[in-house]
């Protein structure tokens, strides 16, 4: 019998976020590849474990007793692929294979930092290519920024578009739900149009047009439900007030199950100014939800405009007036993206996802030996 692979990720922290989830469906659904996952700082994981979970007690940013005992579960579990994820785990991954572990193989997997248009984060991933055995980037578009910001070697970027979990979201799940009653609690009418957005409330999410865009569109029928949370809220809460859109826009902050918002809706709009990929298309795709969302690189390469969703100019509230009144008067046409819509997001299921990670992982380790040197 063959043993499996052994993979150690390391990540800065298990609170909210795509790389986290990414991260957590590899753990809890891969049983091909066996891993590993450290954690650099205290976090609420809600991760199914078999005891391959490890994470400092520390709220510490950079707790240097991280390094050591990393260095001690690579060498007592014989790791052989250390896959880093977010900044710090970048650093952490770099040091333990420079200082210790010259021949293990080291994976970068860059979510998006990338984007942040900073100078320091791209001289490092460039500083550091010399010892990454491998950068996965989760877009097309993020492939390209590693190569013209960063300057990564083209041969080490391998673009891997991140997955929707379809055992979650799924018609079955969302029709699990009763619409009347779900829009009811909400003091929604069935007769009403309903727009979903779903986003941390920070700038570049687009959350100021859109609120824009629903303040000019007069259709007392068309409403708009906001979730999530962020830095933005209070200034979103005043926007809303601003425009008297209280009884057209819900804001209904964090919520704990996202299902729910998705049965409510007819329509999911992304108005990004940047964006990596943007994960919540695929699962309103995957919930027969069609999608608007800005023509941005990352965005485009899920929503192609007029098949897989409908795309707009980012930061244009106009446009997305526009794009909204298309698609409320146009049900043969909500009806194509749905269906391309699902098929689309078909072809990024988890276990599909799994399989291509998987044979990064084996193309890597069929290419080297492994010795610590410590």
């Amino acid at each position: 019998m063959v043993d499996k692979l052994k993979v150690l990720h390391i990540i800065d922290h298990m609170g909210l976020g795509g790389a986290q989830n990414i991260v957590k469906g590899i753990i809890e659904k891969d049983g091909d590849t066996e891993h590993l996952l450290y954690v650099l700082r205290k976090s609420s994981i809600n991760i199914q474990s078999n005891g391959n979970i490890f994470y400092r007690k520390s709220n510490n940013k950079y707790d240097v007793f991280s390094f050591f005992e990393l260095k001690k579960i690579i060498r007592n579990e014989n790791v052989k692929i250390l896959h880093c994820h977010l900044q710090k785990s970048f650093f952490m991954g770099y040091l333990l294979k420079k200082l210790c572990f010259r021949d293990i193989l080291l994976i970068f997997h860059e979510h998006g930092q990338i984007f942040r248009n900073g100078i320091l984060y791209p001289l490092f991933l460039n500083l550091a290519q010399k010892k990454v055995d491998m950068f996965i980037a989760v877009s097309g578009a993020t492939n390209k920024k590693l190569l013209t910001d960063a300057k990564i070697c083209v041969s080490k970027c391998n673009t891997l578009i991140n997955f929707v979990d379809t055992d979650t979201f799924n018609l079955q799940s969302i029709n699990s739900y009763d619409k009347n009653n779900e829009r009811s609690k909400l003091g929604i009418d069935m007769i009403d149009y309903v727009i979903g957005f779903a986003a941390r409330t920070i700038e570049r999410k687009g959350w100021r047009e859109l609120i824009l865009a629903i303040n000019e569109l007069k259709n007392r029928n068309l409403k708009l439900i906001i979730v999530g949370n962020g830095p933005d809220r209070e200034k979103l809460i005043h926007m809303i007030q601003k425009y008297d859109l209280e009884e057209r826009v819900l804001y209904l902050g964090f919520i704990d199950n996202i299902l729910t918002f998705y049965s409510c809706i007819d329509c999911f709009i992304i108005p990004s100014h940047w964006e990596p990929l943007g994960i919540t298309a695929l699962e309103a795709q995957s919930c027969g939800i069609p999608v608007m969302a800005s023509n941005i690189d990352g965005l485009n390469e899920i929503v192609k405009d007029m098949e897989t969703g409908i795309a707009f100019e980012a930061m244009n509230h106009d446009e997305i007036v526009e794009k909204i009144n298309l698609i409320v008067e146009n049900n043969q046409l909500s009806m194509k993206l749905i269906s391309n819509g699902l098929e689309n997001a078909s072809n990024h299921s988890l276990s599909k996802y799994l399989g291509k990670l998987n044979g990064i992982y084996l193309n890597l380790a069929d290419t080297t030996q492994f010795n610590a040197v410590w």
